[in-house]
């Protein structure tokens, strides 16, 4: 099993990441989730809070712009880059936050 999936997060079950939901439909919205991870000791998972949704129409403006910020990032940090898919894309932790910064910028 890899360490890392998708935008550097960690690929360990439980780990605090983000999860950005890109729909099959192409006018239907993104969404951006926060996964907490575990809670506390670790006995049961916190669950998924949604922290931003943004029009795909915006979505595709910036959506490539930011792959390639991201991809630099990681390879600077030698991992591997990620790439958007429809479906659940992961992010790690901090460029989840900066992802959800834009989207309510957007």
């Amino acid at each position: 099993m890899p360490e890392w999936i998708d935008f550097g997060a960690p690929a360990a079950c439980g780990a605090h990441r983000f999860r950005l939901e890109i729909p099959q439909a192409s006018r239907a919205a993104v969404a951006l989730y926060e996964d907490m991870g575990f809670a506390g000791d670790g006995s049961r998972p916190e669950g998924a809070l949604l922290r931003a949704r943004v029009k795909r129409s915006c979505w595709s403006a910036v959506s490539a712009l930011v792959m390639r910020e991201f991809n630099e990032r990681l390879q600077a940090g030698k991992q591997a880059p990620g790439r958007w898919r429809t479906g659940g894309v992961w992010l790690e932790r901090m460029l989840g936050r900066e992802l959800c910064v834009l989207c309510w910028a957007l």
